[in-house]
Order: structure tokens, then C-alpha cells, then sequence
């Protein structure tokens, strides 16, 4: 048998979204000690760096877009916003299904959106300033 103990196995049963980061690093590497391979622990780990890191990137796309037309019409400018947030939102959840299911490295799967994002903010951001 596994030498986990009580307080190890009610974790198991705990949303991994309701633990932090460290706990779910330390989860994770016990569980890689005793040989389990569940791609769920470690894609949420890695979730909980790549999506702080929403802000920053609708940072970007925002600046990028609003510098690019300042005298645009207001209610495209928000349903463009609704929209790549949305993009993003699906992406990001599309990347974390294919981490459970193993289909995708578990940090790839979510980290894979925001490299996406940050190389088109880049793009934007660039073709603005020219």
C-alpha cells in the first residue's frame, strides 16, 4: 500500500482549487514520489500561475487596441473586448481538458493560451507604435 496518511488522503477529496499553490506543488511531487500519474493535480498547479497572468495580457491587447483607434466607435471597441476575453476564456479552458485527459503536457496546457496571447499583444503592440 501507499504510505499516505489520513490528512494526505482527505486532500485528495479536496477541490484542488481550494488549495494554493504550494500545497498543490508539494501534492504533486508526493504524488510523483509514490508513482501516481494524475495529470488533474499538476494542470491545476500550473493554472494558478498561467491565469494570474490574465490581467497582464488583456492589459496589452487592451492598450494595443485602444491606441490603434482612439476615435472608434464605443460599442465595438467593448464587444471586441467581450470577444477576446471570451477567445481567451475558451482557449485557456480548452488547454486545461486537454491537460486532464493527458492529451497535452500539463503545463503546456494552460500555458500554451497565454504564449498565444502575449505573441499577438507583442504583434499588436509593435504595429501600433509604427
Amino acid at each position: 500500500l501507499l504510505n499516505f496518511d489520513p490528512i494526505e488522503l482527505t486532500k485528495i477529496l479536496v477541490d484542488p482549487e481550494k488549495m494554493n499553490y504550494w500545497e498543490l506543488k508539494q501534492f504533486v511531487q508526493k504524488l510523483d514520489q509514490y508513482g501516481i500519474n494524475d495529470p488533474k493535480w499538476s494542470v491545476n498547479m500550473h493554472f494558478k500561475t498561467a491565469f494570474a497572468c490574465t490581467n497582464f495580457l488583456m492589459i496589452l491587447f487592451g492598450l494595443s487596441l485602444s491606441i490603434r483607434k482612439p476615435r472608434s466607435n464605443l460599442a465595438i471597441d467593448v464587444a471586441i473586448s467581450v470577444f477576446v476575453i471570451f477567445i481567451y476564456y475558451a482557449a485557456i479552458t480548452t488547454g486545461r481538458s486537454l491537460g486532464y485527459k493527458g492529451t497535452i503536457e500539463p503545463f503546456l496546457s494552460v500555458w500554451l493560451t497565454n504564449i498565444i496571447f502575449l505573441i499577438i499583444g507583442i504583434y499588436l503592440f509593435q504595429k501600433t507604435k509604427s
